[in-house]
C-alpha cells in the first residue's frame, strides 16, 4: 500500500482528478491518497468519481490554511501558489506515515509504476538521504547554481518526489524550507522547486526518468518505457494551441476515461491567438468529427469546472 500525495488548488481540479484517476487505473495495488487543497468543497464532486475505484484504499483531503505567507515569483506565472503547499506537509499529513510519493497534478500515469517506486524506496531506506527525485540540471549547464548559491553538482525536478516522511519531520524540513524561501525571496525562479533544491543541494537519491518523463520541448511524443508522463512547463495539453500535439493525446485519453469527453480545452482567447485558433479549425489533419468534439470540449470544460 502506498501513500500518494497531491497538492493543488481549484484551478487544477480537472487536471488533478485526471492525474489521480490515471494512477488508480494503472496501479496494481491499493493506495492511500492524500490531497492538500485550498478549497476542498469545490473538489468534492470529483472525489465522488474516484471514491469507489477498486485501487483506492482511502482518501484524505486537507484544507490549506497557511495563506498568510507571501510566495515568490507568482506574477504572470503558469503556476499558482498551490505549488508551495508541499512545504507545509508536516502541518497536514499524519505523523504515522513513513514514505510519501508526491505527484504533480500535471502528471499522467501511463503504466504501473509500483515496482519502480518500491526499488527507489528501498534505496532511500538504505541511504542517509530524505528524498528521491529526478535530476533536471547539472552545474555546467545551468545558471541556477549561481543564482541560488548551490554548492552541489545537480538540481532536481520536483514534479515527482519520494519523501522519507519520518526524516522530514525529524529534521524539521518544513520550517527550514520556509526560512530559505524568505531569505532567497528575490532569487527564486522556479518556485518551491528552487527552495527545495537550495535546502537539499544535491543530496538526494536518483529516480529513473521513466517515473518523471518530461519532454525537452513540451510537445514531442515520448518514447521508451514511460510510467509517469509529466507535462512540465507552459505547454499544457489542455491549452487550445497544444491540444492536437501528439504528446497531448495521453492526457486527453485519460480525461476521456474519466469525463467521457474527447478533449479538455481551456480557451481564454487573446487577439494574438486568433490566427492560431483558425489554423487549428481549418487544418486538414483535423477531422470534422474531431473539430466538433474540440468545440464541444471547450463548452463542456466550462460546465465541468
Amino acid at each position: 500500500m502506498k501513500n500518494i500525495l497531491y497538492c493543488f488548488d481549484s484551478n487544477y481540479n480537472l487536471q488533478g482528478a485526471v492525474s489521480i484517476y490515471s494512477l488508480l487505473e494503472n496501479y496494481n495495488t491499493k493506495i492511500d491518497l492524500y490531497i492538500i487543497h485550498d478549497e476542498p468543497a469545490k473538489f468534492q464532486k470529483f472525489i465522488k468519481k474516484i471514491r469507489s475505484h477498486k485501487n483506492l484504499n482511502s482518501i484524505n483531503i486537507y484544507k490549506f490554511n497557511d495563506k498568510q505567507h507571501e510566495f515568490p515569483n507568482l506574477k504572470e506565472a503558469h503556476v499558482t501558489y498551490a505549488t508551495y503547499f508541499r512545504m507545509f506537509i508536516n502541518k497536514y499529513l499524519p505523523d504515522s506515515l513513513d514514505y510519501v510519493v508526491y505527484i504533480d497534478p500535471d502528471i499522467i500515469c501511463l503504466k504501473d509504476p509500483s515496482k519502480e517506486l518500491e526499488k527507489v524506496i528501498k534505496d532511500l531506506e538504505n541511504s542517509s538521504f530524505s528524498i528521491a527525485a529526478l535530476t533536471e540540471g547539472v552545474r555546467e549547464t545551468s545558471t541556477l547554481f549561481d543564482s541560488l548559491s548551490l554548492k552541489g553538482e545537480k538540481y532536481f525536478n520536483a514534479g515527482l518526489i519520494i519523501i522519507n516522511y519520518k526524516d522530514w519531520l525529524k529534521q524539521n524540513v518544513g520550517e527550514k524550507l520556509l526560512n530559505i524561501m524568505l531569505e532567497n525571496f528575490n532569487n527564486i525562479k522556479y518556485w518551491d522547486q528552487d527552495v527545495m533544491n537550495k535546502y537539499f543541494d544535491g543530496n538526494y537519491i536518483e529516480i529513473p526518468r521513466s517515473l518523471n518523463y518530461t519532454s525537452s520541448d513540451g510537445i514531442n511524443l515520448p518514447d521508451g518505457n514511460i510510467h509517469m508522463l509529466h507535462y512540465a512547463g507552459s505547454k499544457k495539453p489542455w491549452y487550445f494551441e497544444f491540444v492536437l500535439e501528439k504528446i497531448s493525446k495521453h492526457y486527453h485519453e485519460a480525461f476521456q476515461k474519466l469525463f467521457k469527453n474527447k478533449f479538455h480545452v481551456t480557451l481564454n482567447l487573446k487577439r494574438h491567438e486568433v490566427p492560431e485558433l483558425l489554423s487549428i479549425i481549418f487544418s486538414r489533419e483535423f477531422k470534422l468529427s474531431d473539430k466538433i468534439k474540440f468545440f464541444y470540449g471547450i463548452f463542456k470544460t466550462r460546465i465541468i469546472k
